[in-house]
Order: C-alpha cells, then sequence, then structure tokens
C-alpha cells in the first residue's frame, strides 16, 4: 500500500470545489517527462525554471566545459532531483492555490485512496484508521468538520 496525502479546495459558501490525491514519494512521471509534468499541472514557474536550468547547461556544453558524460551525469541529478522533489513541489503549489492539507490515507492508487476517503469522512473518528488529521492541528478533526462533504459526494 502506498501512502496518499488528500488536498482539498473549498469555494466561498464552504462547498468543495476540487478534491487532489497525490502521492507520497518518487514521482516517476515527474522523473521521465520532467517538463511536460510541470506544464499538466500548471506549474508554469517552476517549468521555466527547468527551461533556463537545461538551456544553461546546454550552453556550457557547446562551450566545451563539459564533456558528455558530465553532462550526462549532470542530467541524470537534476532528473533524480526532480523526481524526488516534484511531489512537494507540487503539494507547495495547491498550497498556493487556496488548498487545504486534510490528511493522508493508505490506498494502492489514487482512485482507491480518494474513495477510502470519502468513505471514511462519513464514519466516526475514532472507527477511521486510515484517515490522518493534519499533524500539529489535531482540535480541527472532530467529527462534524466534514459535514459538507455529504452534500458533495453522493452515496
Amino acid at each position: 500500500m502506498k501512502l496518499f496525502n488528500i488536498y482539498l479546495k473549498k469555494s466561498d459558501n464552504q462547498t468543495i470545489e476540487d478534491l487532489v490525491v497525490i502521492k507520497d514519494g518518487f514521482s516517476f512521471p515527474a522523473f521521465w517527462l520532467s517538463i511536460f509534468w510541470f506544464l499538466q499541472h500548471r506549474m508554469w514557474k517552476e517549468c521555466f525554471g527547468l527551461v533556463v536550468i537545461n538551456a544553461v547547461f546546454i550552453f556550457l556544453f557547446n562551450k566545451s566545459w563539459f564533456g558528455s558524460l558530465d553532462m550526462l551525469t549532470i542530467e541524470l541529478g537534476l532528473l533524480i532531483i526532480i523526481g524526488l522533489n516534484a511531489n512537494y513541489w507540487y503539494e507547495q503549489h495547491l498550497l498556493a492555490q487556496q488548498y487545504q492539507f486534510v490528511g493522508c490515507v493508505f490506498g494502492k492508487n489514487k482512485d482507491e485512496a480518494k474513495l477510502r476517503f470519502i468513505s471514511n469522512c462519513f464514519k466516526d473518528e475514532e472507527q477511521s484508521k486510515i484517515f490522518s488529521p493534519a499533524i500539529g492541528d489535531f482540535k480541527r478533526a472532530k467529527a462534524n468538520q466534514y459535514q459538507d462533504l455529504k452534500q458533495y459526494f453522493t452515496t
């Protein structure tokens, strides 16, 4: 089972606009398709920064500052850094877009994690073993906190 982080975006009238599930850990799609991954998630600044960094590496390679093996090593290191940090950067991007971290859920994939989160929102807090409230914010973890979820999702 994998660990997934749950982010909610609420509208002005406190109904849920969006629910985002993000896998915790290494992101293979960001590793293999870094620029396209940033474009898909509408992370324009990060995409532009990656394009600039790659342009600088190509410029330095063309000026013969690096050999082919050095360039390959640098690019592979950059891709590993992107794969390790992509989900964290995406979470920070969501927080900047007024999303709220709600908790963590275990699941085999994103769909199962989303279904587990939704089903656990309607259970009592003592019975829920999958949902974990935000660390350091245990006071908000009351059963009536997520009552507006019942209005948004049909059961």
